[in-house]
């Protein structure tokens, strides 16, 4: 083993100073342009995307992290039926808690006559006399905080979504009492940056919930409640979440728990986390592609070089250089060339990412956004371009610098590896046609070239069925959501279990359709092996406005004393059809306790959504109606589809409805929703592409240059140039099939694999490619083999024969 010493240093400076090696590297890179500057682009590609992707995660991290640290996001919670003030008190002195709100909160409903919704859900949260809060306070993006009983605080992407303004009045109602209040500021609240209602009610049409802060008294006057409060929240010392939370839920547990978590289980940071776990996941996999095809390309391209130099590094050798120098000087390829794609990939990558925080933060409504420069990110890209160049230049630059010169000065690098293996090939080749023995040959000839063909289009084929795999699957999810599941046009939310009536006398209207009433309490489920929470519906026997996909492929058949349980559910806890589970209300205490044995009659096979399902009336009896008012309760109402906004509005002008959202509402906010996921989906695909293509082009290119000869001597016996191009054409083709053959299965199984990261008890998207997607991709990768064809047979075209057939290959 070589010790490193100032010897060596010296003589590496020495090397390093030459005026010749710089000259010759860059008439290497010359010789070379084309293949350079596709390596280039691959590396430039990876690194973007590797930036990219973790710059945006970065920057979302950094001003979620911001809002949450500026408004002092809780560490520890918890959530019941209504407790005395001084359990805030209490929770106080708790071993490792700092700071304490104890607060009232209660949904309702907001009423907004003349706008597109006129009634939505509400939620009106109490916030102390100051308006601030040592404990989940606001960040106030205009105006200020509430001062008087008249005034509120209004969350901020309600606000944009429904046009309200500082200035305006808003109408709120609670249990059909109307309080009017005038908006002094807009704000986001560290609990609502993705508003949604609860962990139970994680996807809901934009628009239709908000927020609205008001003052203590406010809430003790309006809500009848006194100094009464429903949650706790605190701050901890760090590393006793959840040791608090623990003491927590004892603490309020003669009230009634409903929820008790820590801050990463809180329901719109969860939501929020899984986004960012996807960019870094993504940041990633895809990138690895890239730089895999151009690590092997990079070898492909200096093995090349080696072995055409072979009597230049001789003579060097001969001449006094040292295998230190030539190691040098071919090991540097594998530097420059890296760097010269991955400077600009950086770049472009920085400028992705800020792209990419824009688009976020529009469709989060995000209060601010970032384009922060992570040089630590930066730097890695470039350390991770370096170290893929140097692993890929490694091989060949050692074998430049061992080589003896005698052998080095006679162009002898077969290799006694490919020497052996030859005969085997040969005989296989020798049993097909005359015409297809050139390109058999050619594939068998240059193991790297071969090497580099198959992983450079099994990776872009890779990629490709990833990207569309996310794609259908997400549309598959969607259309399960849209049209699978939902065969009515209005999901209407109630005030109470006797206001189903207002939906049945809807339906008597002209155009009306079929109502289906429903129930909802949150529910623990348990088993031997364990307790899952979830939402209970009831639905009535034999309706048929909601189709749930079951895991047998049929209709779920309701029946009293019997329940249904999501597939993911059932797995975790070892449950199967048939087996009794104890089904107990979420709020069950000393003071009311709710539970009962039901059977499970079947699982569900759902990508999104985390209920169960029970007869309508069983359910009712048994839990909801002992558990009012936390169930809630609503109906399905189905009517013609050009009826469904006059529908709408018609039940959102009723004291019984909360709110009515309809299938084109579901949609619109889904399709705003997925709107950065089409463009993700797009660049990628696009990368991909470019990818699979510029792999087939390299080596058409190489292929060119490597068998110019032989080539030129085809064309002398009288080959034309189109009859040449095909001859090596199907060279790339085969290439090109057995890259497919790799790439799509193997990237079906990574679709799968990547889908199944970001899966969780609420959302498990099911890995589905189509025939399509394989046939579209393979006609693509073939595509690009007949583009390289035509191009190489533009250049056979041309080439001067004389000096063709004294090339040197």
């Amino acid at each position: 083993m070589r010790v490193f010493t100032p010897e060596s240093f010296a003589e590496w400076k020495r090397v390093l100073g030459s005026k010749m090696l710089w000259r010759k590297l860059g008439a290497d890179m010359r010789a070379l342009s084309h293949q350079t500057i596709v390596l280039m682009v691959l590396v430039c590609l990876g690194i973007a995307l590797f930036v990219g992707l973790y710059e945006a995660y970065q920057n979302v991290t950094g001003i979620y992290d911001r809002i949450y640290r500026s408004t002092r996001m809780a560490d520890a919670s918890v959530q019941f039926d209504l407790g005395p003030a001084s359990l805030a008190e209490r929770a106080r002195a708790l071993p490792h808690v700092r700071e304490v709100i104890g607060r009232l909160s209660r949904d309702g409903a907001i009423l907004q006559r003349g706008r597109e919704r006129e009634r939505v859900i509400g939620r009106f949260i109490a916030v102390p006399p100051t308006g601030k809060s040592t404990v989940n306070g606001l960040w106030l993006v205009a105006g200020r905080s509430v001062d008087s009983p008249r005034e509120a605080v209004l969350e901020q992407q309600f606000a944009k979504d429904n046009g309200y303004a500082v200035g305006d009045t808003i109408k709120c109602s609670y249990q059909s009492t109307e309080r009017e209040l005038t908006i002094v500021g807009l704000a986001t609240s560290p609990e609502y940056i993705y508003p949604v209602p609860s962990r139970h009610a994680l996807f809901i049409a934009r628009g239709t919930f908000g927020v609205v802060f008001i003052s203590q008294q406010r809430a003790e006057e309006w809500f009848g409640k006194g100094t009464q409060i429903n949650e706790v929240h605190c701050l901890t010392d760090p590393g006793h979440q959840a040791e608090v939370v623990g003491k927590l839920e004892a603490l309020a547990k003669p009230y009634g728990v409903r929820f008790a978590y820590v801050q990463d289980e809180q329901p719109s940071k969860k939501l929020l986390t899984m986004d960012q776990q996807g960019l870094a996941t993504m940041s990633v996999f895809f990138p690895v592609m890239f730089l895999s095809a151009a690590g092997l390309s990079l070898y492909g391209a200096l093995l090349r070089i080696v072995r055409l130099q072979m009597p230049i590094i001789g003579t060097l050798r001969a001449s006094g250089f040292t295998r230190g120098e030539v190691l040098t000087q071919y090991g540097l390829q594998g530097v420059l060339i890296p760097l010269g794609g991955a400077i600009p990939g950086v770049v472009f990558g920085h400028l992705m990412a800020v792209g990419m925080n824009r688009l976020y933060a529009g469709v989060l409504r995000l209060p601010m956004t970032s384009a922060a420069v992570h040089r630590e990110t930066m730097v890695a890209g470039l350390v991770i371009a370096l170290t893929t160049g140097l692993v890929a230049a490694f091989v060949p630059a050692r074998l430049a610098a061992k080589v003896p010169p005698a052998m080095a000065m006679r162009g002898d690098l077969e290799g006694r590896g490919r020497a052996a293996l030859r005969p085997f090939f040969e005989r296989w080749i020798q049993r097909v046609a005359v015409f297809y023995r050139i390109p058999l040959r050619g594939i068998q000839h240059r193991a790297s070239r071969t090497l580099f063909a198959v992983g450079g289009v099994a990776s872009g084929t890779i990629i490709m069925v990833t990207t569309l795999g996310q794609y259908v699957s997400t549309l598959d999810a969607i259309d399960e959501f849209l049209t699978g599941t939902r065969k009515y046009e209005i999901d209407v939310q109630l005030t109470g279990p006797d206001s189903v009536a207002v939906a049945r006398a809807a339906a008597q209207a002209p155009g009306g359709g079929a109502v289906a009433p429903t129930v909802n309490v949150p529910v623990r489920v348990r088993s031997s092996s364990g307790t899952g929470e979830l939402v209970l519906t009831g639905l009535p026997a034999g309706q048929d406005l909601l189709h749930v996909r079951t895991v047998a492929g049929g209709k779920m058949r309701l029946r009293p004393g019997t329940v249904w349980l999501p597939r993911r559910l059932a797995e975790r806890l070892h449950i199967e059809p048939g087996d009794p589970v104890q089904v107990e209300w979420e709020g069950s205490s000393r003071r009311l306790r709710l539970r009962r044995e039901m059977q499970v009659a079947g699982l569900l096979d759902v990508t999104m959504g985390n209920s169960a399902y029970g007869e309508y009336k069983d359910v009712r009896r048994s839990l909801a109606d002992r558990a009012w008012p936390e169930s809630s309760f609503g109906a399905l109402f189905d009517c013609a589809r050009e009826r469904s906004e006059s529908f709408r509005r018609r039940l959102e002008r009723s004291d019984g409805v909360v709110a009515a959202i309809t299938t084109a509402d579901v949609s619109r906010d889904i399709d705003q929703q997925m709107a950065m996921t089409y463009i993700f989906i797009g660049v990628l695909l696009g990368f991909g592409t470019l990818l699979a293509g510029s792999a087939i082009q390299s080596v058409a290119t190489v292929t060119l240059l490597e068998r110019t000869r032989e080539l030129a001597t085809l064309r002398s016996l009288g080959f034309s140039a189109s009859a040449t191009a095909w001859l090596a054409g199907m060279e790339l083709f085969l290439l090109a099939v057995v890259g497919l053959v790799l790439g799509l299965p193997l990237g079906a199984a990574i679709n799968a694999a990547f889908l199944k990261s970001f899966t969780t008890e609420n959302m498990a998207f099911r890995a589905i490619l189509p025939a399509w997607v394989f046939i579209f991709i393979s006609v693509l990768v073939l595509a690009l083999v007949l583009l390289s064809v035509w191009t190489g047979g533009r250049r056979l075209a041309r080439m001067s024969l004389p000096e063709a057939t004294k090339a040197r290959e």
